[in-house]
């Protein structure tokens, strides 16, 4: 029996997600090429932004990213695992999850790197894979058994993947 690859339709809330996080990329290339601004370091997450009142940050990083590989695969994850996620659960217990993974992780980035050594304070948390990974998480719990191919080409269960 040959696997075949299934891609759902790309849910709504997803849609807003990717399209917000590869316009905010690009938009952080062309400034940075430009002018020299790195959006990653406002809007990522860090102690010394937190210290210096940045609060926003707690819930911008994951709309932010540097490198375009992570931004394709981030997007990729977020269509197939999230859209599917966003379709069982309705729109707004999968906002109120996205939110929470969010806020979690920053907590828990925000604990490690205040009080950690002073050089984690200048390194800024950005991108969706903390996200993708609460996704990827609650994916395997609900679809165990389902067939996943790893890497386009490896077949795996959901609950190792």
């Amino acid at each position: 029996m040959q696997n075949q690859m299934y891609v759902p339709p790309l849910s709504k809330i997803n849609k807003v997600l990717i399209i917000t996080y590869v316009g905010m990329f690009l938009l952080s290339q062309v400034l940075r090429a430009s002018l020299g601004v790195d959006l990653a370091s406002i809007f990522g997450l860090s102690a010394n932004g937190l210290k210096s009142g940045f609060l926003f940050q707690l819930i911008t990083f994951p709309l932010i990213d540097k490198g375009l590989m992570g931004v394709v695969f981030n997007a990729l994850i977020l269509w197939f695992i999230g859209s599917e996620l966003e379709t069982k659960w309705g729109n707004r217990f999968y906002i109120k999850f996205l939110l929470i993974v969010t806020l979690a992780c920053s907590l828990i980035f925000a604990t490690f790197s205040l009080l950690g050594p002073n050089t984690i304070g200048f390194i800024p948390l950005h991108g969706l894979t903390g996200i993708n990974l609460a996704l990827l998480v609650a994916y395997g719990i609900i679809y165990s058994e389902r067939t996943m191919i790893f890497m386009f080409i490896f077949p795996m269960k959901a609950k190792y993947f």
